[in-house]
């Protein structure tokens, strides 16, 4: 039996359909299927998916948020800066607090205030500290009728005596302020009279602290 012409056409057909299909296999596995699995593109540098793309994108989002805001609640006091920490909305657009419970400390004692009026001979020194815990914060004002030497300054109660810390000295007849303390101890005043006459300090404090006290010192500064 003899093939017609019709017959041998469309083997021909047949066999370069094949050859076609084989071309674009070979194409589809060498650049596309090879790279994807390899993580390697077609011109041979790393290959990163979509999906790995927006999910490094979306941890590094977090990651930068979380320590944008994350307050060190060790410190004594933690700045945060509303033009640069980022807000918090919930699903339904409601917006969150950005950080929980910064700057807020629960104290043990009850808040308290007095005046007390002291009285320094010429050349004479004396010396008030407020008993504080760590952590504990307090306002204070003093003015006097006359020229001072002041040192205010802590140390610790019954701890090393070489050991103690300055919040700030100077010369004049008034100051004010307000202090969180750093450690467990006496917190406070160092004058001496340079007025050359009897001066009164009426020192004003209030905070949480457990009571004011006068260090005993000797009669007149050497």
């Amino acid at each position: 039996m003899h093939k017609t012409s019709e017959s041998i056409l469309s083997t021909g057909q047949l066999v370069l359909a094949l050859i076609a299909a084989l071309i674009v296999g070979v194409g589809l596995t060498v650049f596309v299927i090879l790279p994807t699995e390899r993580n390697i593109d077609s011109e041979g540098s790393d290959a990163i998916s979509v999906v790995e793309i927006e999910s490094t994108k979306t941890e590094s989002v977090v990651q930068t948020e979380q320590e944008a805001v994350a307050p060190n609640f060790d410190a004594l006091y933690i700045a945060i800066d509303p033009e640069t920490t980022p807000a918090k909305v919930d699903e339904f657009g409601e917006s969150l607090p950005v950080v929980v419970g910064a700057n807020l400390r629960v104290h043990d004692i009850a808040y308290k205030s007095e005046t007390i009026n002291i009285q320094i001979d010429a050349d004479a020194q004396v010396e008030y500290k407020a008993i504080m815990d760590t952590g504990e914060a307090l306002l204070y004002s003093w003015e006097a009728d006359g020229e001072l030497y002041y040192d205010f300054h802590a140390h610790q109660e019954n701890g090393n005596p070489q050991f103690w810390t300055r919040y700030s000295e100077g010369e004049g007849s008034a100051d004010q302020g307000s202090i969180v303390a750093p450690y467990q101890g006496e917190h406070g005043w160092y004058w001496l009279n340079i007025a050359g006459k009897a001066v009164t300090v009426k020192l004003s404090v209030a905070g949480y602290y457990d009571r004011i006290k006068e260090i005993e010192l000797k009669a007149a500064a050497e």
